[in-house]
Formats: structure tokens, C-alpha cells, sequence
């Protein structure tokens, strides 16, 4: 292998050629799960619009059975729960604001 080659044999790239959320891993921690948005942080385009086209997806189904109250609670917990998340996440990453990071569309999405 060529040392300009930045592939190995099978066609694979080296870890270090990878985004950097996806070294991370979506499941390496609860934390990250939820700050990327249950794996639509990872979408190569628009991450944030299929952020908000899934929080779209779930208002949908569990609006019939909540209540005023229970979207408050839900939203709440959503926004402290997502920023110790996010913190999280962000320190794993070494960035504060990654944009794979999504779970705030999500919850703003929620909120409106």
C-alpha cells in the first residue's frame, strides 16, 4: 500500500479519516444518544432538518396522549436531561457545539 493511499485493502478509511461524532459512537454512552438525536445527528446532510423531521415524527404519535402538563414536564426534562447531554457529548467530542449534536432542534421543534 502506497503511503498516499488512505485506504487499506478492504476499501476501509482509517478511524482518524471518520467524522468525529461517529468515533465517538451513538451508543458508546446514554449521553450521546440522546445529544445526537438518536442517530440523526449522523445524517451526511442536513442532520438537523432529519432532527426536527423525527422530533415531527414522535410529536405525532405521543401528541394524542398527552396533555398540556405532560408536554411541559416532557420539554423540561428534555432541555436539562439534553444539556447535561450535550456537555457530555461536547467534551467527548472537543467541540461545545458539534453539529451533529441535534437534540436542541429536537426539543425546540417540541416546544413550538
Amino acid at each position: 500500500m502506497a503511503d498516499s493511499d488512505t485506504s487499506d485493502r478492504r476499501g476501509m478509511t482509517p478511524a482518524s479519516s471518520t467524522h468525529p461524532a461517529q468515533r465517538v459512537g451513538l451508543l458508546s454512552h446514554p449521553a450521546h444518544l440522546i445529544s445526537f438525536g438518536f442517530g440523526c445527528g449522523f445524517f451526511p446532510v442536513a442532520p438537523g432538518t432529519i432532527a426536527t423531521l423525527w422530533a415531527w415524527v414522535v410529536f405525532l404519535m405521543i401528541d394524542p396522549v398527552m396533555t398540556d402538563f405532560s408536554w411541559a414536564v416532557l420539554i423540561a426534562s428534555g432541555v436539562v436531561v439534553g444539556a447535561v447531554a450535550c456537555t457530555v457529548t461536547g467534551r467527548a467530542l472537543g467541540k461545545a457545539d458539534d453539529g451533529s449534536m441535534v437534540w436542541d432542534e429536537i426539543v425546540a421543534f417540541w416546544l413550538v
